[in-house]
């Protein structure tokens, strides 16, 4: 997730990994890193992570961008949630994968019916 007075929420799946044995990927270069808070989430709802609710709370009136894989999954379940949760929540379609771009395009049309937004910055 990341967190721009926002803050960006990544739905990485590392199933079978140590989470210390793997790279985190680069991200975009204009993003600039402001803390070291990993939250583990267990389930595809990132909000499901044990502590990021709490986080979430010390930073009232901020956004969420989410990105990550895969589209039908962790990535819709972390949106709903969201937006369940009356968070403003944004995506990045360049930084979401699917099992395809006709599923791609479904679940982005699902994102819209939510209330979701597209971060472009």
């Amino acid at each position: 997730i990341f967190f721009f007075k926002a803050f960006c929420l990544g739905c990485l799946s590392f199933k079978g990994k140590s989470i210390d044995t793997v790279s985190f990927p680069n991200f975009e270069p204009n993003l600039k890193i402001v803390n070291e808070h990993v939250f583990v989430k267990k389930e595809g709802d990132s909000f499901t992570a044990d502590g990021l609710e709490e986080y979430l709370l010390k930073f009232p009136d901020h956004k969420i961008v989410v990105i990550g894989l895969i589209a039908d999954g962790c990535i819709f379940s972390t949106l709903k949630s969201g937006c369940k949760q009356d968070y403003e929540m944004y995506m990045v379609p360049n930084a979401i994968l699917a099992r395809s771009e006709i599923s791609k395009e479904k679940y982005f049309k699902k994102y819209e019916k939510l209330g979701v937004k597209i971060y472009n910055k």
